[in-house]
């Protein structure tokens, strides 16, 4: 994850280089940005049916474990890799 925002990180000072360096716009800069790359990224693997392919599996192999149901499965699952503020992304298309 430290990587990923590593890019984020890249990405902003390529385009706001200027801003950066002259500490302008640090809560834009340093918080904003990477949460629209991160949502971006998590976006895109949505639309290619790579996340909710990855949210199933673990959470059918979940709910085999703990005999939880299947929804509650899946709501834990992509609550821990998506995230609270993402996580309504994932039911968009169930």
């Amino acid at each position: 994850f430290e990587k990923l925002l590593g890019f984020a990180n890249e990405g902003t000072n390529f385009v706001f280089g200027s801003m950066n360096d002259q500490g302008l716009a640090f809560f834009f800069l340093k918080v904003l940005c990477p949460i629209v790359f991160i949502s971006a990224l998590i976006g895109i693997l949505q639309h290619i049916r790579v996340l909710p392919v990855v949210i199933r599996a673990i959470g059918f192999l979940l709910s085999k474990v703990n005999g939880m149901g299947k929804l509650e499965s899946f709501n834990a699952v992509s609550s821990l890799i998506l995230g609270q503020s993402e996580n309504f992304i994932a039911y968009k298309d169930i």
